[in-house]
């Protein structure tokens, strides 16, 4: 039998009001393992809030050129956005800046 898992990392923004991500976050806590979410740092701060076993956020500022508010972090703590909706503030003109005119093709 593989031993125990220590830590679950979770794709939460592709599984997170699925059945199959909620099952996982479940199982989680029902053997106190701790959940780290993955990516969109932004979304999953406010997720990991949700359940008793969030324990680690990762912070990887890949959103902070194409968002108008970034992802509070103060003395090693994460803290949701207090306003309404996902705590993702796109910048329509910074992501219009950086779309390509035409597909690059790679053969």
């Amino acid at each position: 039998m593989p031993a125990p898992a220590r830590w679950f990392r979770s794709m939460w923004p592709a599984s997170a009001a699925s059945r199959p991500g909620s099952r996982s976050r479940t199982l989680a806590e029902a053997y106190n393992v701790p959940v780290a979410p993955h990516f969109l740092m932004e979304l999953h701060v406010a997720l990991a809030c949700g359940v008793p076993n969030g324990q680690w956020v990762e912070h990887i500022p890949q959103l902070e050129t194409i968002t108008s508010t970034q992802l509070e972090v103060r003395d090693g703590y994460a803290y949701p956005s207090p306003g309404p909706g996902i705590g993702i503030a796109w910048d329509w003109d910074a992501i219009q800046a950086k779309q390509l005119d035409s597909p690059i093709l790679v053969s």
